[in-house]
C-alpha cells in the first residue's frame, strides 16, 4: 500500500517491518528480522542515486556526484521519510518507545526497499524510487534549502507527469524556472 502495488512475495515486505529488536526463531532454527534486507536495500538505494546521478550529470565528477548522492540520501532524511511514509506505524521492536533507536525508522526503509529489489527487480524498484520515494527527498529539502532547486531541477527534469510537466513541477503545481 505504501508504494501502489501489490507484492508478488508478501513476506519480503514483512520481513521488512521486524526489527532485529523483535527477532523471532522459526523451526528451523534460521532468525527473521529485516537486517539482511536493509543491508541489500541500503546497496540498491545507493545504486539507483549513482545511475539516475550518472545520467543526469554527464559532465560531472565524481566527487560531485558522491557528495550530491550522500546529501540527498543520509540517516537524518531517511528517518524522517520514513516517519512521514508511516513506518513508524507498522514497524514491529521491542524497543522503547520513549527512546527510539536512532536509525530505526530509516533503517525499515531501507528493507523495505530490499523487498521491493527481491520482488520487482532494479527497473522497478527505480521507477518506484523515482515516483514515490525521491519527490519527497525533494520537498524536503526544498522547504529548508532552496538553493539546491537547479540540481534537483535537472534531477527529475526528464520525469514527467500529466501534462508534460517536470515531476517537480507538478509538486508545486506551477512553472519554475531556473536562472543561472
Amino acid at each position: 500500500k505504501i508504494f501502489g502495488f501489490r507484492p508478488r512475495t508478501l513476506n519480503l515486505y514483512e520481513v521488512a517491518f521486524i526489527h532485529r529488536s523483535a527477532t523471532f526463531a522459526l523451526p528451523d532454527g534460521n532468525k527473521v528480522n529485516n537486517e539482511r534486507l536493509e543491508y541489500l536495500g541500503d546497496a540498491v538505494l545507493s545504486a539507483i542515486l549513482s545511475d539516475i546521478l550518472f545520467e543526469k550529470f554527464p559532465d560531472a565528477n565524481e566527487g560531485f556526484m558522491t557528495k550530491i548522492r550522500s546529501r540527498i540520501v543520509n540517516r537524518e532524511v531517511l528517518n524522517q521519510l520514513a516517519v512521514s511514509m508511516g513506518i513508524n506505524k507498522i514497524l514491529i521492536s521491542n524497543v522503547n518507545s520513549n527512546h527510539p533507536t536512532k536509525n530505526l525508522y530509516g533503517d525499515a526503509l531501507e528493507a523495505l526497499i530490499g523487498s521491493v529489489f527481491l520482488d520487482k527487480g532494479f527497473k522497478k524498484t527505480k521507477k518506484i524510487f523515482i515516483k514515490n520515494i525521491l519527490p519527497l527527498i525533494i520537498v524536503g529539502y526544498l522547504l529548508a534549502a532552496p538553493y539546491l532547486l537547479p540540481i534537483f531541477h535537472q534531477l527529475m527534469d526528464s520525469s514527467r507527469v500529466s501534462g508534460g510537466q517536470s515531476l517537480i513541477q507538478g509538486i508545486f503545481n506551477k512553472s519554475l524556472t531556473i536562472t543561472d
